[in-house]
């Protein structure tokens, strides 16, 4: 069994989602009654997490894979109205002192 496992591994790289998939686990993991195949399924998907960035999970057809949110995740929506507001007020400023400069150009000029 050892040798079987080692094989397998090396055929799939030593990498977990290429392990996960292989396996082609499409069920519950809530609903495994063994505990070494619970174990090992979760212990590819805290693999997976580790090296990928997300959890590979099953519905009945479809595959889905869950990315962790984050701080970042959760303000990018207010970082990028920030962003936009200050590109905004930045060409008001840059509009009005063009407006400024041709206005001083025009009627100084007389």
């Amino acid at each position: 069994l050892q040798k079987a496992i080692v094989i397998f591994e090396k055929e799939c790289g030593n990498v977990a989602l290429n392990k996960f998939l292989a396996i082609k686990f499409k069920g519950n993991l809530d609903l495994i009654n063994e505990p070494f195949a619970s174990k090992i399924i979760n212990e590819l998907q805290n693999e997976i997490e580790r090296e990928c960035g997300f959890r590979v999970s099953f519905n009945k057809n479809e595959e889905k894979y869950e990315y962790p949110s984050t701080t970042f995740d959760y303000f990018l929506p207010y970082i990028f109205i920030v962003i936009v507001l200050s590109a905004m007020f930045f060409m008001l400023l840059g509009i009005r002192s063009a407006l400024k400069m041709l206005i001083s150009f025009f009627f100084d000029s007389f």
